[in-house]
């Protein structure tokens, strides 16, 4: 099994940022520019990483999530939604919209590689 933090659940990534140096925790083996599907500037730390409540201004506040977190057990790829730290809900991730499933899309792609 092995899970792999990616991002705040507002965070639609969309290409790989290749120059400078990496941070060795950065998702996917690399950090992602994107944009913020919550309206915010997608320049935080916090988009790469999750939990960007309280530090980003576009977070909105009755979010049900901070962080999502992807999972592979037995050929299947998972989701998890956590607030404070704690998983809030899971499932498949074909039921997945918007920045999830383009976050699921990344995690894919990165398992195949």
């Amino acid at each position: 099994m092995l899970i792999y933090a990616v991002a705040c659940p507002y965070f639609y990534p969309v290409s790989k940022i290749l120059d400078g140096k990496q941070p060795a925790r950065a998702p996917l083996g690399v950090l992602y520019q994107g944009r913020c599907e919550a309206g915010g500037a997608a320049e935080h730390e916090a988009c790469n990483f999750g939990y960007a409540r309280g530090c980003c201004h576009a977070f909105p506040v009755n979010s049900e999530a901070d962080a999502v977190r992807f999972t592979t057990i037995e050929g299947r790829t998972l989701f998890i939604l956590e607030k404070d730290y704690v998983p809030v809900r899971h499932g498949s991730i074909d039921m997945l919209e918007g920045a999830l499933a383009r976050q699921a899309e990344v995690f894919q792609q990165w398992l195949s590689r």
